[in-house]
């Protein structure tokens, strides 16, 4: 998002305000309301006045304890043992901890003793593209992302407060894709996340960019399903973490990522997973189910689906153009299987555009995509959260080794369809082979060809492209 998109022709500050601050009469010294300020900025200002607030609960410990009484109530007088300590170590990323030394045996659990802990880390993807047939618009790659990240927890009291940061330049824009606080484990609710941060929708949205087998999202994910919004989210699971479900409410953005982009004040979104299977026994493969649905309103009664083919510098094959409606309701639902070495992983889409003076107009999508380790690593699987992660290789590649890193072969097709009555969006297909090498569990290398077939579209007719990427996250 550029920044010039929040300012009107007149120079006056445009209305896209976070809003938590509008209810607020802060005035600084430079004579402007905070209110004004980019909605990216306020939830920055967010994080910033957070993290001084916990700062400032470490120093209200140091301060107890030179008094002889820790934030426990615990009497330290007479005990000669340092009151901290501060290390630092390298571990996806760059990481500081605060500790406190001494009185294990008298304060409320072992966790207590962890005051601090931040880990700073850094991605950066390089992408090259090129393309042939119906290919107007294309560009030939650059860079896709470039950011630091920030994250951690710290402990104002005896439960602990998580924080995670994301800032830098998305496709060739500056942007804070997420940034939000996490408050763990309340009673009765789960985990709470304040900020910016994805709507609980889509095995294949909510992976991490380094987790997906893919360089990009596939077609109907990326047309149906948004981008990180700012919201609230309350997220569990069982005991035995086989069932994991989200309910957010969220409104617009500051995010740069592909993905429905639609202006709302208001997204309801809810997902719900099963783990049928863990997969534990060497004949057993894991078996995931899940559903998902999300319902937004639109103020302006203008609605919009469009995605490229599936290479962020590809041209928009498919576009809805403005339709006139006053909500969207999206239905979905996904389903993996993963054994040893292979994995494959499918959703089916549906989404219905609610008119606000003409018929509603009904859309679909469905992917299918398929995984197969070469060198027998296999696909992760966070219990926690119900997704894939990351690939490992399990012989990185290093100086004086013959080792080779992990080789991932992958395999996806996309079907797309926007066109229902007048609306001509586009409804198409694609087909995407790819080869992934893992060279450490921080670097890799991808590979791609993809063939789409587009008609009742905006631009239709064949495109070819091959593409490839340097991917690295530190």
């Amino acid at each position: 998002m550029k920044l010039g998109n929040s300012i009107r022709e007149n120079g006056s500050v445009g209305s896209r305000v976070f809003r938590p601050f509008q209810s607020f009469g802060f005035v600084s010294d430079f004579g402007f309301r905070i209110s004004n300020f980019h909605p990216g900025l306020q939830l920055l200002l967010v994080i910033g006045i957070v993290l001084l607030w916990g700062a400032r609960a470490l120093a209200d410990t140091s301060e107890a304890d030179t008094h002889g009484v820790d934030i426990h109530g615990v009497d330290t007088r007479g005990v000669d043992t340092p009151r901290r300590q501060v290390r630092w170590y390298v571990d996806r990323g760059l990481n500081v901890e605060v500790r406190r030394l001494g009185l294990l045996e008298q304060v409320a659990g072992p966790a207590s003793e962890l005051l601090l802990h931040v880990q700073a880390g850094f991605r950066l993807s390089v992408d090259g593209a090129a393309f042939a047939g119906d290919d107007e618009g294309s560009e030939p790659g650059g860079v896709r992302r470039a950011y630091i990240r920030v994250g951690g927890e710290f402990w104002p009291w005896r439960r602990p407060v998580k924080f995670y940061l994301e800032i830098g330049v998305v496709d060739r824009e500056f942007s804070l894709d997420k940034s939000y606080l996490t408050f763990p484990a309340l009673p009765y609710v789960g985990d709470l996340q304040v900020g910016q941060l994805d709507p609980p929708m889509s095995l294949d949205a909510l992976s991490s960019s380094f987790a997906r087998p893919f360089m990009e999202k596939s077609l109907p994910v990326d047309a149906l399903v948004p981008n990180s919004k700012a919201g609230l989210l309350l997220a569990n699971r069982t005991a035995s973490q086989d069932v994991t479900w989200a309910l957010g409410w969220f409104a617009d953005g500051a995010s740069n990522e592909e993905g429905e982009n639609n202006k709302s004040p208001t997204r309801l979104s809810g997902r719900l997973t099963w783990l049928a299977s863990a997969g534990g026994e060497e004949e057993v493969p894991l078996l995931h189910l899940g559903a998902y649905a999300s319902y937004m309103y639109s103020a302006n009664k203008q609605i919009q689906y469009d995605t490229r083919a599936e290479s962020n510098w590809a041209p928009k094959l498919f576009d809805t153009g403005s339709i006139d409606g006053r909500g969207t309701i999206v239905l979905g639902n996904e389903m993996a299987v993963a054994h040893g070495p292979w994995s494959v992983q499918g959703e089916l889409l549906a989404a219905r555009v609610q008119g606000a003076s003409a018929g509603d107009s009904d859309f679909s999508g469905a992917y299918v995509l398929g995984t197969w380790s070469l060198t027998g690593e296999p696909r992760p699987y966070d219990r926690n959260k119900g997704i894939f992660t990351a690939l490992v290789p399990q012989r990185p590649v290093a100086f004086g080794t013959r080792n080779i890193g992990a080789w991932e072969a992958v395999l996806r097709l996309s079907y797309l369809n926007l066109v229902d009555g007048p609306v001509r969006g586009g409804r198409g297909i694609e087909l995407m082979p790819g080869l992934n090498w893992y060279l450490t569990r921080y670097l890799r290398l991808q590979l791609e060809y993809g063939y789409t077939h587009v008609e009742d579209g905006p631009q239709n007719g064949n495109l070819h492209l091959v593409q490839a990427r340097f991917d690295l996250s530190l």
